[in-house]
């Protein structure tokens, strides 16, 4: 048996944000309602619309929160300063 594992582009998108809009809006007790026709990309705009409003200014769960997990600053090769945030969803 093959795998296959040419998996289109957007196939792996609809995944990743069906399944984050699942656990956000599980862990916020409210269901994801989508439409069952239609264009995938929009399918999910609505969902995403409402994950967006949630987290507008202070509604995330840690807003004021940061420490070296989540924010990491480093000097790289050329001597420039970076700054990189962990996206825990």
């Amino acid at each position: 048996m093959s795998i296959n594992r040419d998996i289109p582009e957007d196939v792996v998108l609809d995944a990743f944000f069906t399944h984050a809009l699942r656990r956000r809006l599980r862990n916020l007790r409210l269901p994801l309602t989508l439409p069952h026709h239609g264009p995938q990309d929009s399918r999910l705009l609505e969902a995403l619309r409402l994950c967006n409003q949630l987290m507008f200014g202070i509604g995330q769960p840690h807003y004021g929160h940061i420490c070296d997990k989540c924010l990491r600053i480093f000097i790289n090769r050329t001597g420039e300063e970076r700054q990189y945030f962990n996206l825990f969803l």
